[in-house]
């Protein structure tokens, strides 16, 4: 954990920040801080940076502010807008997790096939959403958590896909290399910023050509076929790096 992120558990206000809960014992049994030190800690969508602890007891960690960081920059993935297709629970806390650390704008689940929908009666994705981004969150110090949404249908799914904006991840696609000049996401008015991932088995025939008739670009990245988180952190990885290296 290397920032304490700050959640609805807690006491926030301008002036100073109450801990509790597990990162109260997180700073005092894990960090071993003391009155004095100061720790990084992260209230999602407001602020960031070095806090200072002011007063500990068996209950809370008591901080107040000593170096707020610039909290306008945001992650060159904030733009960008991934669908995934509804994942088994175990494969979801990790694309939550690299969601949250990557700091993409937002992850939209959408539900292919009728029986992933069993799925929905796991606990992360009834309300175990948060924690799993936070967690990422944690890792990397972006300090603004993804969107989360759900589609029941892929005919809203089909209803929000554009050529101009979309690039569906499946095996039989092109490589992904050849749509390197077509993302930059710092312009979302001209530029891809929707991603598209399927089950792990691709998607069905029909939506395929569904996706053809559109003339969506169909992408793959690589001759392997990746198991879906870590096909989820392949895409991040290079699509961060294009966007970073991009000089416009």
């Amino acid at each position: 954990m290397n920032w304490i992120i700050i959640t609805e558990e807690d006491e926030f206000s301008e002036e100073r920040i109450r801990i509790n809960g597990k990162r109260n014992f997180h700073i005092q049994e894990i960090l071993k801080k003391k009155v004095g030190d100061t720790i990084r800690l992260l209230v999602p969508g407001i602020c960031k940076g070095l806090f200072q602890v002011q007063s500990i007891n068996q209950d809370f960690v008591t901080v107040i502010p000593s170096f707020l960081e610039d909290f306008t920059k945001q992650s060159p993935l904030s733009l960008v807008h991934v669908y995934c297709a509804l994942p088994r629970p175990q494969t979801g806390k990790k694309i939550l997790h690299l969601a949250g650390l990557y700091g993409i704008g937002q992850l939209t689940f959408i539900f292919p096939h009728s029986k992933n929908k069993e799925y929905l009666t796991s606990p992360l994705y009834k309300g175990g959403e948060t924690t799993e981004i936070f967690d990422g969150m944690s890792q990397s110090g972006n300090p603004h958590p993804p969107s989360l949404k759900y589609l029941k249908s892929m005919s809203e799914f089909y209803e929000v896909m554009d050529p101009t904006d979309t690039i569906v991840f499946d095996p039989k696609g092109e490589p992904f290399s050849k749509f390197s000049n077509m993302i930059n996401c710092r312009n979302v008015a001209s530029n891809v910023s929707k991603f598209v991932f399927g089950p792990e088995s691709g998607f069905l025939a029909d939506e395929i050509e569904i996706f053809q008739q559109k003339r969506i670009p169909i992408a793959k990245l690589g001759n392997v076929i990746l198991r879906t988180e870590y096909a989820f952190h392949a895409f991040l990885h290079e699509t961060n790096r294009i966007l970073e290296t991009d000089p416009s």
